[in-house]
């Protein structure tokens, strides 16, 4: 059976769950490619071009919703865009891609799912420390995100509600964005490594499109605030379960 049988539905579903919650699935993707029995070596470049796609959905969605802050997002990609490109740069053991990505997703879930509803702090911060903060926290996340092939809004994520800067639905316009911006710069620099041969999972960009459009909808406008936060929670946890598995 060709494993587009599977990864086709299986896709529509990730795209579908990440997209309403402002992530591009990366993580996701990455595990089920790897099951599959495509090449390491062109894991990350598809896992970021399918991110591309289901990200740009999902910040589309979520900033007709009103939900979007241009002036956060630019002190956070100031800086995770070009350390995403030196990230992608980088190769990384197939055990250590694993191991770190596993365990940073499991944390993360642990802290979303047994926090109440989060809500942006009542402390205003300056807009000179909020601006150093921010673009510090961008490219930490940007590098290490790109050298594992994902975009880092899964990273991302639990850091703006830990701070309370956001709270879910803004943290998902953010994240969406971000996704795509550090997913394009990482792209570019895995393609100047190595342009693997992709064309017989091209049925997948479709797949995904549809998964990252229904998503998206539903998560800006369907669902509460208080339900993407969960879900957010559970597609961590998830994630870090079938990653961490790959390692061992």
């Amino acid at each position: 059976m060709s494993p587009l049988l599977i990864l086709a539905p299986l896709f529509l579903v990730i795209s579908f769950i990440y997209s309403s919650v402002g992530l591009g699935g990366g993580s996701a993707y990455i595990a089920a490619l790897a099951v599959s029995g495509i090449p390491y070596s062109s894991i990350p470049t598809l896992a970021l071009s399918l991110n591309l796609i289901v990200s740009g959905s999902s910040w589309i969605g979520y900033s007709k919703s009103g939900y979007f802050q241009p002036r956060l997002l630019f002190s956070l990609v100031l800086a995770s865009v070009p350390a995403a490109f030196i990230g992608g740069l980088i190769p990384l053991s197939e055990k250590t891609f694993f191991l770190l990505l596993g365990l940073v997703l499991f944390l993360s879930a642990i802290w979303i799912l047994f926090s109440q509803e989060i809500h942006p702090s009542a402390i205003k911060h300056s807009g000179y420390k909020k601006f150093i903060v921010a673009s510090g926290i961008g490219m930490a996340l940007g590098f290490l995100a790109v050298s594992l092939g994902i975009g880092g809004g899964i990273f991302l994520a639990p850091v703006l509600l830990a701070i309370g800067w956001t709270n879910a639905k803004q943290t998902a316009a953010l994240t969406s964005a971000f996704i795509f911006l550090n997913s394009f710069s990482g792209l570019l620099a895995h393609l100047t490594k190595q342009i693997p041969d992709l064309t017989t999972w091209l049925p997948l960009v479709a797949v995904v499109l549809l998964g990252g459009v229904l998503g998206s909808y539903a998560g800006s406008t369907l669902f509460s605030t208080k339900l993407v936060q969960k879900v957010l929670g559970i597609v961590l946890m998830f994630a870090s379960f079938i990653i961490g598995a790959k390692a061992l």
